[in-house]
């Protein structure tokens, strides 16, 4: 049965209001009804919750998990930061997802810290008189809008559409902006200014040996994990049936509980439960309702904030099942980009004119900019999207996304010394605009969440990777053959094959399989199909929920998409939605679904 309607969700709201002219009192509220003088933080249902510390004229709230002394610590980075002038001299030790508000009442002023993995993602707005920022971009328009009228514009969604995240710190509107990663904000009354407190170093690559690297990720990769659990809460881990999970299971000392989450009791389920049996681990598999994506939409909508696809937002209405089980919640986000080289330019090597599991990197050929808009993997290609851009207005627009790329480029060259550095640069540069941020920010209506990828020393040393030594996850293989074998040799949900073996073990075993399906004609021997892994198809998904096609139909239409972006032709639009609703061959639904993101925020914000 599908729903009609849209289930309200409790969302984690956080949102920090300061009216200049009334000074700098603290408080802490459970209501996002931020009228009181002073800065006031609204914390509705947000983990964990802030922490406030008063010195003097200082105070610092604390927001997040920060670690000091390799142990999360909250009052121990409050006093770091009284107590050192140099604001970003504390804060490049400073490790974990935190963002720190720290204000002056004898100066009158605040200054807001966030981590170098926007760990906590936050978007701000100066509006004179009153300074407004939140973790929510929705909770911060609503709020504007009470007293200013906003206009959104169309190119920074366009440019969503296209790479299926917004670049650096603008957003759809004139008032508001995003905190980039590793910044300062400094308010005070007359203004705002960001400082930039660290940046990446890609300039100073490993001669290290394999192993001597590989044994250097499984200890820091250990090292984040007891960090992360230094608290003593009890521990939960979404477990998948791929590698990204299963590494980090296997650098916890004692196993958390694990939860796999999909549409029914598939193969990918099943591997996750041997993954879980192997290390003692209680299990949960935890059923989706058929019509998720549908019936949380619009919560979906409003935590995405029209900035990245709903159905990234995965994990919603989870929570009664999870937190009677878990406090903390882990999950392998980032390992994919950051140590298996998901998104490198590469190309998969064909024997016999079939693909293996071998690759090799492609050159970057001649302009970044241009070849990073045209060629990395996340963008939307199955719709060539400029050709439903109106003729008169295609050069701006293209002008328009290549020098938002090019700006992130240019800030990356103090940092970078070859474009393939450059290329990386372009993928974590403020990684809460990364387009799988949701599948984080979802987990948060359940409860706290951490992410072991978001550790400085693990960040550094995937800065020191030589390129190479990503391809093909080299060094997530060592960990699990070197931690924990038995994790190592259990399939994957993707292709039924040990997650711990190298390019040439599973070609080889991909070559035997297929001779023995011809020989014995046993068409169980195949790799799984989308049936047997947790992500729904987009394309089979919007075509088999007749809500969920409605709804593109009515984004495709929506009079508000119309006015916000004009140079769009929406009549070819509308016109080709029809063809690619017809068939899954046709593809489309990616460009949909974008749409529909637009279409369900700017429907609630309105």
């Amino acid at each position: 049965m599908i729903a009609s309607n849209n289930m309200t969700l409790q969302l984690p709201h956080l949102m920090i209001s300061w009216y200049k002219n009334t000074g700098l009192d603290v408080t802490l509220k459970k209501t996002l009804l931020l009228e009181d003088n002073g800065l006031v933080i609204g914390c509705d249902d947000y983990k964990p919750e802030p922490k406030i510390f008063n010195m003097g004229y200082e105070t610092v709230v604390v927001i997040g998990c920060p670690i000091i002394n390799d142990k999360i610590d909250h009052e121990a980075a409050a006093q770091g930061w009284f107590s050192d002038g140099d604001d970003s001299a504390f804060l490049k030790k400073l490790n974990g997802q935190f963002i720190l508000v720290k204000t002056n009442s004898k100066n009158n002023s605040l200054v807001i810290a966030g981590d170098r993995f926007n760990g906590i993602p936050l978007y701000w707005a100066d509006i004179g008189d009153r300074f407004i920022a939140s973790t929510l971009y929705f909770d911060l328009i609503k709020e504007i809008k009470k007293s200013k009228k906003i206009t959104f514009h169309g190119e920074p969604m366009f440019e969503f559409i296209w790479l299926q995240r917004v670049m650096g710190e603008k957003t759809y509107d004139d008032f508001t902006h995003f905190l980039t990663a590793a910044s300062c904000l400094y308010v005070d009354q007359l203004g705002s200014k960001i400082s930039r407190f660290w940046k990446p170093d890609f300039t100073n690559k490993s001669h290290a040996t394999e192993d001597e690297l590989g044994k250097e990720f499984t200890e820091l990769l250990q090292q984040s994990v007891k960090r992360l659990t230094s608290d003593d809460k009890r521990y939960g881990l979404f477990l998948s049936g791929g590698h990204d999970s299963r590494v980090l299971l296997s650098a916890f000392n004692k196993a958390p509980v694990c939860f796999t989450v999909g549409y029914s009791d598939n193969y990918e389920v099943e591997c996750a439960r041997q993954a879980a049996t192997i290390v003692d681990a209680e299990h949960h598999y935890l059923e989706l309702a058929e019509d998720n994506l549908i019936r949380y939409q619009d919560s979906m909508a409003q935590l995405c904030g029209g900035m990245f696809a709903t159905d990234n937002a995965f994990f919603m209405g989870l929570k009664e099942k999870i937190s009677p089980y878990a406090e903390v919640l882990f999950h392998g986000h980032a390992f994919d980009y950051l140590f298996q080289g998901m998104y490198l330019p590469s190309e998969v090597v064909h024997w016999f004119a079939r693909p293996t599991f071998f690759k090799k990197l492609q050159p970057i050929k001649g302009d970044i900019t241009s070849y990073f808009l045209n060629q990395i993997s996340f963008r939307e290609k199955d719709v060539p999207l400029l050709n439903y851009v109106l003729a008169d207005k295609k050069n701006d627009i293209e002008s328009w996304l290549y020098e938002s790329v090019q700006d992130i480029v240019d800030d990356g060259d103090s940092c970078c010394a070859t474009d393939y550095d450059r290329w990386e640069y372009l993928i974590v540069h403020s990684l809460g605009r990364h387009y799988s941020r949701p599948n984080i920010d979802s987990k948060m209506t359940i409860t706290e969440q951490r992410v072991a990828s978001f550790d400085n020393d693990l960040f550094d040393y995937y800065c020191h990777l030589p390129t190479e030594k990503r391809l093909y996850a080299q060094m997530m293989r060592y960990t699990l053959q070197h931690l924990h074998p038995a994790l190592a040799n259990i399939p994957t949900g993707n292709y039924g094959l040990p997650a711990g073996g190298s390019p040439l073990c599973k070609t080889m075993m991909l070559i035997t399989r297929k001779i023995r399906r011809h020989l014995t004609g046993n068409s169980d021997l195949h790799a799984p199909d989308a049936t047997d892994r947790t992500w729904p198809d987009r394309d089979s998904y919007i075509r088999q929920h007749a809500i969920y096609k409605q709804r593109a139909l009515d984004a495709v239409r929506s009079e508000h998409l119309h006015t916000i972006m004009p140079f769009m032709d929406w009549n070819k639009i509308q016109k080709d939605t029809d063809l690619w609703l017809s068939d899954v061959r046709y593809g489309g639904a990616k460009f949909l679904v974008s749409l529909m993101s637009l279409d369900r925020f700017i429907n609630q914000v309105d």
